[in-house]
């Protein structure tokens, strides 16, 4: 199990949690809490410096909001990743010109080296998110799976089930 996983078995742990069983609530309880406390890690590593937050980030977003695709009413449409962070989404022709502002706006002067640092941070945790995850897992019996489970959200915390 890699790193990146634990942001789909939270999510599938969160989509089961309503379901019964005093071995699986406990399988599924535990890994949250273990889930959380990884997670917290991640977001340090991959938070922004403020100086990009404040200065780089708005800029980013601004261009964002001009191409993306838009609701009837002209408001762009934000989608939630399962990090819980947000993005737009283009069509083809939009991505290439926000692509090409984008680039403008990272070869400035003033951005080189707080996009240099941002691109390194970037890197840095995506790397950590390819990595073999160190956390042991709270498995549960198949047996004591609930009955009413779906093939979906099984598939969701396979990693969690053992025979």
């Amino acid at each position: 199990m890699k790193n990146q996983d634990i942001y789909r078995l939270k999510q599938g742990c969160e989509m089961v949690a309503r379901l019964g069983g005093v071995n699986f609530s406990w399988a599924i309880v535990s890994n949250l809490r273990i889930f959380q406390v990884e997670i917290e890690k991640f977001d340090k590593i991959v938070k922004p410096t403020e100086e990009y937050t404040k200065t780089h980030q708005p800029k980013v977003e601004k261009i964002a909001k001009k191409y993306c695709l838009k609701d009837k009413d002209g408001i762009p449409i934000p989608r939630r990743l399962p990090s819980g962070n947000s993005v737009f989404d283009f069509t083809l022709d939009n991505k290439k010109k926000f692509d090409a502002e984008i680039e403008k706006l990272e070869e400035l002067k003033e951005n080189v080296e707080l996009i240099k640092t941002r691109k390194n941070q970037l890197k840095v945790y995506e790397e950590l998110m390819n990595k073999d995850s160190t956390i042991k897992l709270e498995t549960v019996k198949k047996a004591d799976v609930p009955k009413d489970i779906t093939p979906a959200q099984m598939d969701m915390i396979f990693e969690m089930i053992v025979k």
